[in-house]
């Protein structure tokens, strides 16, 4: 199978990327207790720089504190001096690199919280539903997460919409069972989605790349499915991103 365009550059936003081998995100486990930056983890992106690589993006990145499971974190400013020796290690030399911004939302081990209150196979113990406070001020956690890459030298972000965490739930029928602003049909369904979105291009301005990563089909009675194939993701927040990517 040939790949003529693979080795060629190609525009993501405002961001030159010299080829079109990319790091995609992948849970490596190396951060600190607290969720702080490790050399090990620097090293480890620095090994993928070093082979050639023309984007990386970063594993899982809590805008939250997460209880028991630790991730990766970016929900306060003391993160920021940590997730620069990242994108400062990995300019020296030379590809780009996007921060993976996410949350657990209903999979959380403890005191889960998600957009409805479902007994799924997805979850530990059925989630409290989230109030229209409690989404507003997730989606503020969202964009001040991304701030925080910016503020920290990354060129972008990744929005993480699949495997079934939190704004991927807010996606999915099989977890989204309300019947307000926020769920129902699929535009409300994605409203989540289209305003923490909106929220990241007003704070960090438009020439800051913002990727989606989605599931296609999640394999589950009642949730995301082919239709995506039938126009349902032309639409809203899905149109708005410099790059998607399929799960």
């Amino acid at each position: 199978v040939t790949r003529p365009h693979l080795f060629s550059p190609i525009r993501i936003g405002s961001i030159e990327v010299e080829n079109r081998v990319v790091l995609a995100p992948v849970d490596v486990g190396l951060h600190g207790p607290n969720g702080e930056v490790t050399d090990r983890y620097i090293d480890f992106l620095l090994d993928r720089a070093h082979g050639g690589t023309g984007l990386l993006i970063t594993e899982f990145t809590s805008v939250v504190p997460e209880k028991r499971v630790i991730t990766t974190s970016v929900w306060d400013d003391r993160f920021i001096p940590g997730l620069a020796r990242i994108a400062d290690a990995v300019h020296k030399v030379g590809p780009p690199i996007f921060l993976q911004i996410a949350a657990l939302g209903g999979k959380s081990y403890v005191e889960p919280s998600a957009p409805s209150a479902v007994d799924s196979e997805l979850y530990e113990q059925v989630p409290r539903e989230m109030t229209i406070d409690d989404i507003e001020r997730m989606v503020e956690s969202f964009v001040a997460g991304a701030r925080r890459a910016q503020k920290a030298g990354f060129d972008g972000v990744e929005y993480h919409c699949a495997h079934s965490y939190l704004a991927g739930q807010f996606i999915s029928p099989h977890t989204n069972r309300r019947d307000d602003a926020y769920g129902g049909d699929f535009e409300r369904r994605m409203k989540f989605g289209a305003d923490v979105v909106s929220g990241i291009r007003q704070v960090c301005g438009d020439a800051f790349p913002i990727g989606l990563k989605f599931s296609a089909h999640e394999h589950l009675h009642g949730g995301v499915n082919d239709r995506y194939d039938e126009g349902e993701g032309d639409g809203l927040h899905l149109r708005v991103a410099e790059f998607m990517e399929a799960q």
